[in-house]
């Protein structure tokens, strides 16, 4: 099982390899692994789901949602091997 350390830090990298700056990825990381998000749930994300989770702006919900889909296609290479399920 990932640390919460372990799993916040591949959350911000998935953030910023969406594009995201690196103060607002930590902040959408940290939402992430407090609400239990898993890689396994990448498409089930929305813009609702995303604005519940505290991200409301609309071109980092947008990007998000691109790199969601972009790192499902890859079955979840890119964060995988350290975001275990709970």
């Amino acid at each position: 099982m990932a640390t919460v350390t372990t799993a916040t830090s591949e959350w911000i990298q998935f953030f910023k390899d969406a594009g995201i700056p690196a103060g607002l990825a930590v902040t959408y990381a940290v939402s992430f692994v407090d609400h239990r998000i898993q890689k396994n749930m990448l498409m089930d994300l929305s813009k609702d789901i995303m604005m519940d989770l505290g991200i409301t702006v609309i071109g980092d919900i947008i990007a998000i949602l691109k790199h969601a889909k972009q790192v499902y296609r890859q079955g979840g290479k890119d964060i995988e091997t350290h975001l275990a399920p709970c």
